[in-house]
């Protein structure tokens, strides 16, 4: 089988580094405060050195509306339970499975046991253009095909849809919707570059192939001609070049 781009990136590379925690021994006005010193919607709940519950604003919120203490009810009672965690070698599609499979918006990033990192919507948002900026590069370096590039996109969306929960939560579903319009945005990309290219096999890629611009004004080697999804446009370094002014 072989490896797609999206099973070597891994939670270290799209996690946020910037955790804020809580003592389980807390109360939930403790656990409040935290969260406005820091301007955050989360705490991970810590038991010592080890990471066992997450409270969220939403939990705080539930906690007034029911007129409860903040100052005596703990945040043990409120939170969020069992934690679920990724490690830091999960990979970019683990991440999605596990996200989706247990409704869950947040998810910790532990090495070792050790608490290092977290991964939100933000976070996913993050990697599907990570993903997608990764297999651009690994294309226009050569190291795939045009035809393997397509087929990696291809392959990208459809374990995403396919892999997890048939019922995607409304954030996933954000998150797919941008992975959708990206794809739709290289496919016209890869449609200009079959067009514009002569034939060409792997090992000439890998080499100065040579691409016509498509108003023929003269022949550059492949790094001087840059494609972009932006507004579905060819961009030609040739600075007099009528398609830079479209």
């Amino acid at each position: 089988m072989k490896t797609k781009i999206h099973d070597f990136i891994r939670a270290e590379d799209i996690m946020s580094k910037d955790t804020f925690v809580v003592d389980i021994k807390a109360s939930i006005r403790d656990a409040a405060q935290l969260m406005v010193k820091y301007n955050t919607n989360c705490l991970i709940v810590m038991k010592k050195t080890k990471p066992i519950g997450i409270i969220t604003d939403e939990n705080i919120t539930k906690i007034v509306a029911e007129d409860k203490n903040i100052k005596k009810t703990k945040i043990k009672s409120v939170m969020s339970k069992p934690l679920f965690t990724a490690t830091s070698d999960n990979s970019f599609f683990e991440i999605i499975k596990l996200m989706k499979k247990k409704n869950i918006r947040k998810l910790p990033v532990l090495r070792e046991d050790s608490l290092i990192g977290i991964i939100t919507e933000k976070e996913v948002t993050k990697g599907v253009l990570y993903v997608n900026k990764v297999l651009n590069k690994t294309f226009r370096n050569g190291f795939i095909s045009p035809d393997e590039y397509k087929k990696q996109e291809e392959n990208l969306i459809k374990s995403i849809l396919e892999k997890g929960l048939k019922k995607e939560p409304p954030w996933v579903k954000k998150e797919i919707d941008l992975l959708r319009k990206i794809y739709e945005e290289q496919e016209q990309v890869y449609k200009k570059l079959v067009s514009t290219s002569r034939k060409y096999t792997l090992t000439d890629w890998r080499k100065n192939i040579w691409v016509d611009c498509k108003f023929k004004h003269e022949k550059m080697e492949n790094d001087e001609i840059v494609f972009m999804c932006k507004k579905l446009k060819d961009y030609c370094v040739y600075k007099d070049c009528p398609l830079n002014k479209l």
